[in-house]
């Protein structure tokens, strides 16, 4: 039986995870730059990169890591449970959380609630809620941290400041850019370069706050759980040839 061990370090991950978001940003300026002022007609290629757009390469790397992220909240969570903490149940909450986020991120559900809270609350004051299914967010977040207090308080300084850098990135793009880019386009039209910029820097701290979020959540296992470490085994054979001791 054969054993090979795959230790996960926290700061590489983050590299590489770093590198491709910054690779998929230039993408996604430079195809829009080229196209916006014709210099090379890359339509299919600026959807394929556009961070706006659903259903693309951008898309698909924000649900892997989403989805990345709720695995590494089941880890915490099971691990817990085995611990008997006080606060497995939230671990597990927050594992179901990022699942549904992403599931959310890759069929878009979030978008069929835009037309209801539309016809419901319009676009708010100078048009922050253009986005109106940001309006879930503003009333959402704060009861989680509400309900996230005593969990939030309990865990380990460094996993606590590490979880906020990254909460508050993620929110400041998902919440606040999102509502700075309603009130563009309710005075400006969608194809401006301003709202163009709204959009770019939304989802740009969007996933650089998922990516500190993973980078926290494998601080803490190492931290607090132990060396992380993918262990996969495998059965082979080896046949040995065996010489007669004639010499036959």
């Amino acid at each position: 039986m054969k054993r090979i061990n795959i230790i996960i370090q926290p700061k590489k991950i983050l590299k590489y995870l770093l590198t491709l978001q910054v690779i998929l940003l230039l993408m996604h300026l430079s195809t829009w730059y080229l196209d916006r002022y014709k210099i090379i007609k890359l339509k299919n290629i600026v959807t394929l990169f556009n961070l706006n757009n659903e259903s693309n390469i951008p898309t698909t790397f924000t649900v892997l890591l989403l989805g990345f992220s709720a695995l590494l909240l089941l880890i915490i969570a099971i691990h817990s449970k085995i611990i008997k903490d006080h606060f497995t149940f939230q671990w597990f909450l927050l594992s179901l959380g990022f699942l549904y986020i992403a599931i959310d991120e890759g069929s878009i559900i979030h978008e069929l609630s835009m037309k209801y809270l539309s016809n419901t609350f319009g676009a708010g004051p100078a048009g922050i809620f253009t986005f109106s299914w940001v309006l879930l967010l503003v009333i959402l977040v704060p009861i989680l941290i509400v309900v996230f207090f005593s969990f939030l308080r309990n865990l380990p300084k460094a996993s606590m400041k590490r979880f906020g850098v990254a909460g508050i990135i993620y929110i400041l793009g998902s919440v606040g850019f999102e509502m700075i880019g309603g009130v563009v386009i309710h005075y400006f039209k969608s194809s401006s370069q301003l709202f163009f910029w709204a959009y770019t820097i939304e989802e740009t701290l969007e996933i650089l706050g998922i990516i500190l979020f993973i980078y926290a959540l494998l601080i803490h296992l190492m931290e607090n759980v132990g060396e992380f470490i993918i262990s996969l085994e495998k059965n082979y054979a080896i046949q040995d040839r065996v010489k007669d001791n004639s010499g036959k």
